[in-house]
């Protein structure tokens, strides 16, 4: 599976995902940001040095995030 694919798909939760799995997959979508992705604009490319998650659902009601609806 390309790298694109596979990162979109981890990144596609449905409201019924658990705590558990939320932070599994945030660990599976920074290995792969951090190892096989970098942002390109021009002729620069800027790699991933930090990142942070934030993810609201219904078993996962983070309070700093605010609730919305949107894809992937």
């Amino acid at each position: 599976m390309l790298n694109t694919e596979h990162l979109r798909k981890l990144m596609t939760f449905d409201a019924e995902t658990n705590t558990h799995d939320i932070q599994k997959r945030f660990e599976q979508i920074a290995q792969l940001l951090f190892s096989k992705f970098a942002i390109q604009t021009n002729n620069r490319k800027y790699l991933f040095k930090e990142i942070e998650f934030f993810f609201y659902n219904k078993k996962h009601r983070d309070i700093i995030t605010h609730p919305r609806t949107s894809e992937a």
